[in-house]
């Protein structure tokens, strides 16, 4: 495949490593989410090939909470997915605003997605209210699944070096520590959503990634009645169990974590709780007024990094990482010892 399938009608969103485009697939007439991962274009020239190859593994993934990709194929070196337009936004615009029914809705299908994508053997590793898209109908799919992992390792030799991929505010601390990781470190970037669905504060916010990353290695996620009292007793215990710092010490998978929520959410809301649960897209894609035939070039893709903040516009999500250097991870393994 190539762009020539598709009609790119209008950018989307632009941020560090991709930019997103609403597109028409010439040969279905059907709309779609062009995302073009344009800083991930490397001088390897089978780059993109490794790329697109891990990708597609975790693209394979279908379930009613897991946004469906279309194809994946590469262009001058450049690799692009295309997938399913979720007209809803992103949950970003909405942090700060749900309250504990919405947020469980959230959960629910967060939870059910990792669960599938967890049978299947994947791990998401890039968790973040950018990559929870919200459909028409106020449900929540999950995007990206792969991309970070692609990422790493379609790069020689990233591993070995003890790089990691992810966005460090929802990061858990052995993917920061570039060590393996399992379901388990999803459910921390879950519980650290959590923690900013209910709050509007992130756990941690430290103007240095590095210092960032830190503390999601060292320091205990401190407790969500801190910042509203309001919060169940239980449903903060559920987020500290989420966000602890052994793996091991976390729900055994994500089924039993949404299991332990919805126990939670019973005892305090009632079994009525999908009643106010209705999650209202905080921002909607306008696709009403494209003319049939309506289609622009592509621009050129930027290298700089320009853009807004990770994740990119509300409208979708870009795709952000962060390559944490080696020498970060022995200094945080020295602080770790340290500490014990």
């Amino acid at each position: 495949m190539s762009l020539d399938s598709y009609d790119v009608i209008r950018e989307l969103g632009r941020g560090g490593m991709a930019v997103v485009h609403l597109a028409r697939q010439r040969d279905l007439g059907r709309l779609a989410a062009l995302k073009e991962l344009a800083g991930l274009n490397a001088d390897d020239p089978s780059f993109a090939e490794r790329f697109l190859r891990e990708s597609r593994v975790a693209g394979s993934l279908n379930h009613e909470s897991i946004v469906t990709v279309y194809e994946y194929f590469e262009d001058s070196g450049t690799p692009f997915i295309a997938m399913e337009l979720m007209e809803g936004g992103s949950l970003r615009p909405l942090i700060g605003e749900l309250r504990l029914p919405q947020t469980a809705r959230a959960l629910e299908d967060l939870l059910a997605a990792i669960a599938f994508a967890g049978n299947a053997g994947i791990v998401h590793r890039d968790l973040k209210p950018e990559n929870a898209l919200i459909t028409k109908g106020g449900r929540v799919k999950v995007a990206d699944f792969g991309i970070a992992k692609a990422a790493l390792s379609g790069q020689k030799g990233l591993t070995s070096e003890g790089m990691t991929v992810g966005t460090p505010e929802y990061m858990s601390p052995e993917q920061a520590m570039a060590k393996d990781v399992a379901t388990a470190s999803d459910l921390y970037s879950i519980g650290c959503m959590t923690y900013e669905m209910l709050t509007g504060r992130l756990p941690f916010n430290e103007r240095s990634q590095a210092a960032l990353l830190m503390k999601q290695v060292t320091e205990p996620v401190p407790d969500v009645r801190e910042v509203d009292p309001l919060i169940p007793e239980s449903v903060a215990l559920w987020v500290a169990r989420m966000t602890e710092k052994d793996p091991d010490d976390r729900f055994p998978d994500a089924s039993a974590a949404w299991e332990a929520f919805e126990e939670a959410l019973l005892e305090h809301v009632g079994p009525l709780w999908r009643r106010d649960a209705t999650l209202t897209p905080g921002s909607e894609i306008m696709v009403d007024d494209i003319p049939p035939q309506t289609a622009t070039p592509l621009r050129p893709p930027s290298r700089s990094g320009a853009g807004p903040g990770p994740g990119g516009t509300a409208a979708n999500p870009v795709f952000q990482t962060y390559h944490a250097p080696a020498a970060l991870h022995e200094q945080l393994s020295a602080e770790q010892g340290g500490a014990a």
